[in-house]
């Protein structure tokens, strides 16, 4: 993720621009993963965000594996840029051996405030 900024401990990198994160959603080779609470997700989230929450990590590691391997390229956020457990979960996921992994600081309200598309779940596509 050529362009990013290292962000916190162990090599995350950090992306500050929206709009790059809205080519790598549209253009299709980032997995992005949302760790706020399924209700937050629920209400809308980036378009094709897997939701694992922070707090499921430890107790289900199997299953966020499920969904994503080492070599994915991989874009972290959570709700705002003052919310700090996407840079806990993409730590986490360094530590595990993943090498391309970056946190959206802006979050879902940055997201929400540029006025891209938000899918909501149970809507129609």
């Amino acid at each position: 993720m050529a362009g990013a900024n290292k962000a916190h401990a162990v090599d995350v990198m950090q992306i500050n621009n929206p709009f790059k994160v809205k080519r790598l959603v549209e253009s299709g080779p980032a997995v992005v993963v949302d760790v706020r609470r399924p209700d937050m997700y629920e209400l809308g989230h980036i378009p094709g965000a897997l939701n694992f929450p922070l707090d499921d990590f430890e107790e289900d590691e199997k299953a966020l594996l499920s969904k994503i391997t080492p070599e994915d390229e991989i874009i972290v956020y959570c709700a705002s840029v003052t919310c700090h457990d996407s840079h806990t979960f993409a730590t986490r996921l360094v530590e595990m051996g993943f090498t391309h992994v970056a946190v959206y600081a802006g979050g879902f309200a940055e997201w929400e405030a540029m006025g891209f598309d938000v899918a909501v779940q149970g809507a129609d596509p």
